[in-house]
Parts: structure tokens; sequence; C-alpha cells
């Protein structure tokens, strides 16, 4: 009887510990699944064209964020594809909301154009 016992909860630990390996690696599977890319452009001045260093992107609905380079280029990495809002903020000029389509089989290249509320 002692024996039966013991196999009993042999098997009933090992299938625990079998289905935990399987759901981990279900949930392994799904995060390769989404497919990942980067989104990338430039912002710069609305009226006179001059690119912005120092702009801050920020993708909505992860909050990652970045800030453009001294020549107004910025770059997002590993965005998972989808739709998506960016928030474009910098000091002297108004905030823009743009929502766009993050595609991993196409160049995600935006360029972006904001208005100097300073004038």
């Amino acid at each position: 009887m002692r024996s039966l016992v013991l196999i009993f909860v042999s098997l009933f630990v090992f299938s625990a510990i079998f289905a935990n390996s399987m759901s981990e690696g279900d949930n392994k599977e799904k995060n390769r699944s989404l497919k990942t890319t980067s989104v990338f452009g430039t912002v710069s001045d609305k009226t006179t064209g001059e690119s912005l260093a120092g702009v801050k992107i920020v993708l909505n609905r992860t909050q990652k964020s970045v800030y453009t380079d001294f020549e107004g280029n910025f770059e997002l990495p590993e965005v998972i594809a989808g739709y998506a809002k960016i928030t474009v903020s910098y000091i002297s000029y108004e905030n823009k909301v743009e929502t766009i389509h993050i595609d991993p089989r196409k160049l995600n290249k935006i360029n972006i154009k904001i208005k100097n509320i300073s004038n």
C-alpha cells in the first residue's frame, strides 16, 4: 500500500512539473511571435524646416522614450508591430501626438514637423 501511495505522489509531482514546463514554453513561443522592429525619423521646425536637437519622443503604449540627436534624428528600437501613438515634446514648441502604424516588414520612418509657439 505504501509503495502505491508513493507511486501516485510521484506521478502527481511529475505531472505538475511537466505542466509547468509546458506553459513556460508556450509563453516563450508567444513572446517570440511578437514581431519587433525599429521606428526612426527626424523632427524639424514646421516653419523653417530646421532640424531640432533634444526633442523628446515617447511611445505612449510602452512609455519608452528617446531624444533626437544633433541633426534631429531619432530611433525607437525593439517596438512591437501594430498601431501606436507617439508624443513629441520640445521647449517652446507645441506638443504633438501622432498615430503611427508599425510594420515589421517595412522601413518605419516618420518625419515630424512641430510648430514653434514662442514667435
